[in-house]
């Protein structure tokens, strides 16, 4: 890689290392629980890339308010996040979480409709 000197090198984001400058993008896998929280598959998808050498790993959107979805003040988000984080980091990654909100334009299929 040596037209890329930098991208195996570790990255010091405030009080945060990550071991390379490979990032999988948030995006959305279809592999979440009927709930639309992470599962068993899709955090064994994200520990798959861990594995693989990724540094730095996007999970999907986080909703900022009830009427975005899944949001981090509902009892069971928190639980289902740190197993996901938890697994990440024993393989030497970092996880980071998309926030979101679908706004005055959201349509009813996420967001709230009468």
């Amino acid at each position: 890689m040596a037209d890329f000197p930098l991208l195996f090198s570790p990255l010091k984001i405030g009080s945060f290392t990550i071991r390379n400058r490979i990032m999988s993008t948030p995006h959305h896998t279809a592999f979440t629980d009927p709930d639309g929280l992470p599962g068993a598959r899709e955090i064994a998808y994200w520990v798959a890339k861990a594995k693989g050498g990724i540094g730095l790993i996007g999970s999907h959107v986080h909703g900022i308010h009830a009427s975005s979805g899944n949001t981090f003040a509902q009892p069971a988000v928190l639980p289902k996040f740190r197993a996901a984080t938890e697994a990440i980091h024993e393989h030497g990654a970092k996880f980071i979480g998309q926030l979101w909100h679908p706004g005055a334009q959201g349509g009813s299929l996420v967001g709230a409709s009468p």
